[in-house]
């Protein structure tokens, strides 16, 4: 299977190739071999993994970041080459981390650059030396940078000049062993006494949800605090850390209020650069078949579990709860898209548009009296220009609605 064929398995992009900021080159090839200079994490003109690990950083977000720098390595070498088949064997990686002087995991950084050479390139053309360092700094104050060294067929090679940076690579003769030599740490070292808070987890895990996200949260290697909080018991507390009182919550570090299982750990994904969905789309489509089926009988089992132990002789309390809980959401929802408004527009639409769209209509249509617009007034605007929109007048929320699609209609 070729690169391209394994990055859109995977889902991925190589990025568009940037410009050197200085005068240097970007890729250099000389007798069949070609270096990539070091490359930042980084997504347009941003630095997406910013600070220092041991601090400001988890590892999860460093190996992400990693895997970043490496695809922009990847798309230099392909404008390079003309095609990341050429490429013979990735022969060293080099991972710089950005870090405090007591972190010792700088290996396990270098982890996320490795592990996709080997899934892109497989184990013969990935397999590769690696050298994973701490230097005092890192431009841009970026979490990690990665430089790689390969080699490509030399009849299709390019000359290029020699420049000072490959004299960082030392050759030794076949069979002699590289041994590393590591400062030894003191131990009586002033170890950093800043260290950000793991995000919090809210809910029981009695809940199937609760406990789903903290298990993909274990699985995905980032650290959390749990605080078993009910929806029930503890109602108050609850509503103070997130007035929906929705069990999963999610406290990211910077106080953002997660919430939904599927959304926290969809975050969690992105953040540890590494999904738990299968790659490729028939393996995926069976997965989410499962993960469906699943789910759904766990909301009908909490709706038996309502039924017996929470319905009251009048339903007035309950449904009170439960709007009061409806307007939490809307309010809070109307204040986001009123501090940052969404395009009303197809080519730029995404999930969250989407479903502040459809979630608006669907209480419209639903509710027997209905929240006012001048209630949520961002949202009702947004919601009424998106469904001016074309994609959704051919998908209107109508019982009777026949959206059935032919493969001819997807097409430009």
């Amino acid at each position: 299977m070729s690169v391209e064929r394994r990055l859109a398995d995977l889902g991925l992009v190589l990025p568009e190739t940037a410009t050197p900021g200085a005068r240097y080159a970007a890729v250099v090839v000389h007798d069949g071999l070609a270096w990539v200079s070091g490359q930042l994490p980084r997504e347009g003109e941003r630095v997406v993994v910013v600070g220092k690990l041991g601090r400001d950083v988890y590892i999860a977000a460093a190996q992400g970041g990693a895997r970043i720098a490496l695809l922009r390595a990847l798309a230099a070498l392909r404008d390079e080459l003309g095609g990341l088949e050429r490429v013979m064997q990735i022969l060293r990686l080099t991972v710089h981390v950005n870090c405090t002087e007591d972190f010792t995991q700088h290996s396990a950084v270098a982890d996320g650059a490795s592990a996709l050479i080997y899934e892109l390139f497989g184990p013969e053309r990935g397999g590769h030396a690696r050298t994973s360092s701490a230097p005092l700094s890192c431009r841009a104050t970026a979490a990690s940078r990665s430089t790689s060294w390969l080699r490509w067929p030399p009849e299709t090679r390019r000359c290029g000049p020699r420049i000072a940076a490959m004299r960082r690579f030392r050759c030794q003769p076949l069979g002699t062993p590289h041994r590393p030599t590591y400062r030894r740490k003191c131990r009586h070292r002033r170890r950093s006494s800043t260290r950000i808070s793991p995000m919090r987890l809210i809910g029981m895990l009695d809940s199937p949800y609760v406990r789903r996200t903290a298990i993909a949260l274990r699985l995905l290697e980032i650290p959390f605090r749990h605080e078993p909080l009910s929806v029930f018991s503890t109602f108050e507390e609850f509503s103070r850390i997130n007035p929906v009182v929705k069990a999963p919550t999610l406290v990211c570090d910077d106080g953002l209020v997660l919430l939904d299982s599927g959304l926290i750990i969809d975050y969690a994904e992105t953040l540890a650069g590494r999904s738990l969905w299968p790659a490729d789309l028939a393996s995926r489509a069976r997965a989410l078949r499962v993960a469906g089926l699943a789910l759904a009988a766990c909301e009908k089992v909490m709706q038996i579990v309502y039924e017996h132990q929470l319905r009251p002789a009048v339903h007035a309390p309950w449904l009170e709860r439960v709007r009061t809980q409806l307007l939490a959401a809307l309010t809070a929802l109307d204040g986001e898209l009123a501090r940052h408004p969404i395009a009303a527009d197809e080519r730029t639409l995404q999930q969250d548009g989407l479903c502040a769209a459809i979630a608006w209509r669907f209480m419209q249509i639903k509710l027997a009296t209905p929240i006012a617009d001048d209630q949520c007034p961002a949202l009702a605007a947004f919601s009424a220009r998106a469904e001016a929109l074309p994609a959704f007048a051919r998908i209107p929320a109508q019982e009777s609605a026949n959206v059935s699609t032919s493969r001819t209609d997807s097409r430009p």
